[in-house]
């Protein structure tokens, strides 16, 4: 069962110097970053046009790196603050299959993973934004269950929001330990990696929404991330919106 673990800092620091030597290192990887990107962009323009395998390849390395960028944006804004959400009409249930889809080649590659989804939803939201919280959940979901456990990302609405939620079939989280994953440097015990940032910058993403991050009861035994988001005024008519 997962238990909050405070990440220390090196000796000698604290969270001020750590968050802006952060934001120094996240600057200088935004230049390497973007020439990979627009790499990737040039080699796309030079594929065949019938190069289906080459295309679906080259999008999925992009949209990787296009997450990894988000990532450093943000350990960037620890220093500066989180930039404000650029919305746009987006439907979510079309964003969390690429989403699950990108990441069958990595971190879901030892396990089963699927999306339940009735249809299209949509939602004026930030889609950058909103998959790098489903980035870190599914990550998350597959660092905490044991190698073949199937992976779920829910996809449900209602007249004023779109819902989502991970589902795994791992060693779940400890009571004590289910307020304190979402504070910043907090990791889960047994965490293989990773700086315990990620829920927290996940979770201030959905406030920044108008929505919320929370870990659900899970009777039936692992953990249920449930991240819901406001539709937001004139999604509903965004009918023909992509990710």
């Amino acid at each position: 069962m997962m238990r909050a673990n405070h990440r220390p800092m090196p000796p000698g620091a604290d969270h001020q110097d750590f968050e802006r030597a952060a934001a120094l290192a996240a600057h200088e990887m935004a230049g390497p970053l973007g020439t990979a990107t627009a790499a990737l962009a040039l080699l796309r323009a030079r594929l065949d046009a019938d190069d289906d395998q080459g295309v679906e390849l080259i999008g999925i390395a992009s949209r990787h790196l296009r997450i990894a960028q988000l990532q450093t944006s943000r350990l960037a804004q620890l220093a500066t603050g989180a930039r404000v959400p650029t919305a746009i009409p987006t439907d979510l249930d079309l964003l969390a299959r690429e989403v699950i889809d990108d990441l069958a080649l990595s971190e879901l590659a030892h396990h089963t993973s699927a999306v339940a989804s009735e249809g299209p939803a949509h939602a004026v939201i930030d889609p950058d934004q909103v998959r790098q919280v489903l980035y870190n959940l599914l990550s998350n979901a597959a660092s905490y269950s044991p190698r073949g456990r199937e992976i779920v990302l829910e996809v449900s609405q209602d007249p004023q929001h779109v819902f989502l939620r991970v589902r795994d079939q791992g060693h779940g989280v400890a009571p004590e330990a289910a307020d304190r994953i979402f504070e910043p440097y907090v990791r889960g015990h047994g965490s293989a990696s990773g700086l315990g940032l990620g829920l927290a910058l996940s979770r201030d993403i959905a406030r920044q929404h108008g929505g919320e991050l929370i870990l659900e009861p899970a009777p039936r035994g692992g953990a249920v991330f449930l991240l819901s988001l406001p539709r937001g005024a004139g999604s509903s008519a965004a009918s023909s919106s992509g990710a």
